[in-house]
């Protein structure tokens, strides 16, 4: 971060002010504090810019007051899924083969008993297969339940992105149980290995894998990409053919991490020409005695702002971040108005020695006392 700081300090100096004074756009320290709390500002609206391109990669989490229904359909054929008493207009609908019904955002204090009714619509291994029941759906939990051969079950779903690798889940409809591995396609490395009847969420490095079920490889070359969470179907016909899909249910990091770059360096521009500045003009503006007590007074203002933003942040006044940026972002534009309309009428001081000022006294020692009389 120093080196940054310093490399833009340079640019600053030998380029961007120059510039600005040909265009007579600075003039004076205050005219480069303006422009540098615009700058801030800028970086704020950056922020919340990217934070916005950022949202849909975050996936729906799981919040209070709300459960979220998955069900997974374990077979190659559609089933209709009807829920009577779901909240909202929709009351259910189609699952396509090896796909997954979602309905993230339904309303519950605590928990949820919903009538449901499953009916395939396929030939042959999926002819006249209906199923009955309920769902128990509890508050702030991913609820998922996987339809198989012999019943529906119920596990909790873990939709949390993975910071550096990949979540992935199996769900497995076979005939019997069946070893399943994910292996590196290009150095054909196997990276993860379990039963079909292990249903636990496994982090794996991001990359493009073949899924191979007992020894047959019957998905290849899938990339699994970093941030995503993924549920991976797989489904044996009566005639023993293994075939597979991946649902990525949390998006995948899909925005580069240079996008966070521009936010830093406007940021450290501004800071450059306001804070750096700021400190200049308020020591060479202050008289000689009160130079200490003016730099103090600067510090003190950045504790000021740092417990602003923490009353702004922790109080959680606002529900998304990319709003806390765009708050900022109009609270400094705001500021700098105020502050150009005072730098306008503001009259400088002229530069003089640190000591100018400083009024010298005279101190005179007392004279020795004359030798006493004999």
């Amino acid at each position: 971060m120093l080196n940054i700081y310093l490399s833009i300090k340079n640019f600053l100096f030998q380029a961007v002010y120059p510039f600005l004074y040909w265009c007579k756009l600075i003039r004076k320290p205050l005219h480069k504090m303006i422009w540098g709390g615009i700058l801030a500002a800028c970086a704020f609206v950056i922020s919340g810019i990217v934070e916005l391109s950022l949202l849909p990669t975050y996936g729906t989490p799981v919040v209070a007051g709300l459960a979220q229904l998955r069900m997974y359909n374990g077979f190659n054929c559609n089933f209709t899924l009807n829920v009577p008493h779901l909240h909202g207009n929709e009351t259910g609908g189609t699952i396509l083969p090896l796909s997954v019904y979602e309905h993230l955002n339904i309303e519950t204090d605590d928990f949820l008993d919903l009538p449901y009714s499953l009916q395939s619509l396929g030939t042959g291994d999926c002819a006249d297969i209906a199923y009955n029941g309920h769902l128990h759906l509890k508050e702030k939990i991913a609820n998922s339940f996987f339809v198989s051969r012999t019943e529906v079950f119920n596990f909790t779903d873990n939709n949390n992105k993975a910071i550096d690798s990949v979540n992935v889940r199996f769900l497995s409809n076979v005939n019997k149980i069946a070893q399943i591995k994910l292996v590196e396609t290009q150095k054909n490395r196997t990276k993860l290995t379990l039963n079909s009847d292990d249903i636990t969420q496994k982090s794996i490095d991001a990359g493009t894998y073949d899924i191979v079920v007992d020894g047959q490889t019957i998905l290849a070359a899938t990339t699994l990409r970093v941030g995503a969470v993924y549920t991976i179907n797989v489904y044996q016909d009566n005639n023993g053919t293994y075939m597979a899909n991946p649902l990525m249910i949390t998006p995948w990091n899909s925005v580069h991490i240079l996008w966070l770059v521009p936010q830093y360096i406007v940021m450290t521009m501004g800071e450059v020409m306001f804070s750096v500045t700021g400190l200049e003009f308020s020591f060479t503006q202050a008289p000689a005695s009160m130079k200490s007590v003016l730099q103090s007074i600067w510090l003190l203002t950045v504790a000021f702002g740092n417990l602003i933003v923490v009353l702004i942040v922790e109080g959680n006044f606002l529900d998304a971040q990319w709003k806390e940026f765009f708050l900022f972002a109009g609270l400094m534009l705001v500021d700098m108005l105020i502050f150009t309309a005072m730098a306008f009428r503001y009259k400088y001081v002229e530069l003089k020695s640190s000591t100018e000022d400083l009024q010298v006294e005279e101190i005179r020692l007392p004279e020795k006392m004359s030798q006493r009389d004999d």
